[in-house]
């Protein structure tokens, strides 16, 4: 079930949500695709252009390898392609975000 909305970006959304059966809190992290692919940018290293929503493919592969007290957990992603959007749903965090004056999520 979602809940209230915990931050918004420019490409994304963060909501609290609650599995149903269970009882347990999540943050769900809702990603518009198509406003990712709009955003490119050149990586000179690699010489080659890029799109924000290869970051976040790149940011998936490395969570789904972490476990660390420290870290976010990543539990889940799902791509619903009719909606466009990308859902990850990630540990809820206490006390909410690193740098409370920060407005945006990206």
């Amino acid at each position: 079930e979602l809940l209230e909305k915990l931050g918004e970006g420019a490409t994304c959304k963060v909501k609290r949500c609650v599995c149903t059966r269970t009882g347990a809190q999540y943050a769900l992290k809702i990603v518009n695709k198509s406003r990712l692919k709009k955003r490119r940018h050149y990586v000179l290293r690699e010489k080659r252009h890029q799109t924000e929503y290869d970051n976040v493919l790149r940011e998936i592969a490395v969570m789904r390898t972490l476990r660390h007290r420290h870290v976010v957990r990543l539990h889940e992603v799902f791509d619903d392609e009719e909606r466009d959007r990308l859902y990850m749903l990630l540990d809820l965090m206490p006390g909410g975000q690193l740098a409370p004056s920060q407005q945006r999520i990206t």
